[in-house]
């Protein structure tokens, strides 16, 4: 298993004040959910980064680990606002449905 990228987690970038980031500075209780590559669903959810990886490494397997805020996804952003709604389509179910404002780590 080899590490090919690494993004800030949803809390680290929440600490570190940077683009994405609460804007009370309060971290979220976050999700780790494993997503095999050519998988269809996820195949593992995590508390903790640590757990997701060394889980990985235990089933030789590669994919994406994705941390997300608890709630849905387009909710979250609009009340931490890092996303505002400005167009019609904003807030339908197909936008709604297909938001992804999470950090990821690749493995």
């Amino acid at each position: 298993m080899q590490l090919r990228n690494r993004v800030f987690g949803y809390n680290e970038a929440v600490s570190a004040g940077g683009a994405g980031a609460r804007r009370d500075g309060i971290a979220r209780p976050t999700i780790w959910i494993f997503h095999g590559d050519r998988a269809r669903y996820a195949a593992g959810a995590f508390t903790t980064r640590e757990a997701g990886l060394a889980w990985a490494a235990e089933h030789y397997v590669s994919g994406i680990l994705t941390e997300y805020p608890i709630g849905g996804a387009y909710d979250v952003a609009v009340a931490e606002g890092r996303f505002t709604p400005t167009r019609p389509h904003h807030g339908t179910p197909d936008h709604v449905a297909g938001s992804r404002r999470a950090s990821s780590t690749c493995i």
